[in-house]
């Protein structure tokens, strides 16, 4: 007790490594103290001492092999370790056994959201939408698996799956931002402007001083308009060393655009001075 007492104080100094050998000697003295295997867990952790702290969880687990405690914070080094395929064997099982536990339902969706951003830095993206979507089904009104799957079904193009999530998000938070520009570039990416432009100007009036929101607002605006009228005037002066000649051009045109270019027509009326 007298060294438990020391290890805390030597925490409060910051002295890592004094702080372990403390509690590694008691450990040497009583193996199965579970406050010395607690500490030493989150101090190896908290130093990235990964394997080390792993060491000493199995240890722990070796005497209280039912202690959920435990059993979370061994999933959770193995998490910050990167080890999440083995990190959420243990927050999932903790869940499905206690599925009305908050702590091991967040633990087991954050694991399960790491997992998935692991796979898309390796370009595995069904892999990564499929942790995504376990995510959802153990936490639906959670916004983080839902932010990620609406941006990686976009990503992929399947802006119809996309858009069923964020009308989802849409319907749970009416008022956030995120799933209403989400909605307006999904149907910009199908062409859809008119569809895309209601989408942001619904955003716009949520966020009406964001200067993003208004270009792009305008933006959609402009491609929804099909026909454009020109009119212009030149008024231009030609010198040469002995003379100089003043032109005057009007100009009448027209463009049609459509959904892969557009076509102009002009016309020019120039006077001339002879010919």
């Amino acid at each position: 007790e007298q060294s438990l007492e020391a290890s805390k104080q030597s925490m409060q100094y910051d002295d890592y490594y004094g702080t372990i050998l403390i509690l590694q000697e008691v450990l040497d003295r009583q193996p199965d103290n579970p406050d010395a295997l607690n500490y030493i867990i989150n101090i190896e952790a908290v130093n990235k001492q990964y394997d080390s702290s792993l060491l000493y969880a199995d240890q722990a687990l070796k005497y209280y092999p039912d202690n959920r405690d435990f059993q979370l914070k061994k999933s959770s080094v193995l998490a910050d370790a990167t080890r999440y395929e083995e990190a959420v064997a243990i927050s999932g099982n903790l869940y499905n056994n206690y599925p009305y536990n908050i702590r091991y339902r967040n633990a087991y969706v954050d694991q399960l959201c790491a997992y998935g951003k692991q796979f898309l830095t390796e370009n595995k993206k069904d892999d990564a939408l499929t942790q995504f979507n376990r995510a959802l089904e153990v936490a639906p009104k959670d916004t983080l698996p839902l932010y990620y799957t609406i941006n990686l079904l976009m990503d992929m193009a399947k802006y119809d799956q996309a858009l069923d999530f964020i009308m989802r998000g849409r319907q749970l938070y009416p008022v956030n931002p995120f799933f209403l520009l989400k909605k307006a570039q999904c149907y910009e990416n199908e062409k859809k402007y008119d569809d895309a432009w209601k989408s942001a100007d619904t955003l716009l009036k949520l966020t009406p001083f964001d200067p993003a929101i208004i270009d792009y607002t305008e933006y959609l605006y402009s491609k929804r308009l099909k026909n454009e009228f020109g009119f212009a005037y030149l008024h231009s002066k030609i010198v040469d060393t002995n003379t100089s000649h003043v032109n005057s051009i009007a100009t009448v045109q027209y463009t049609r655009r459509f959904d892969k270019g557009s076509v102009t027509a002009r016309v020019n009326y120039a006077g001339r001075f002879t010919g």
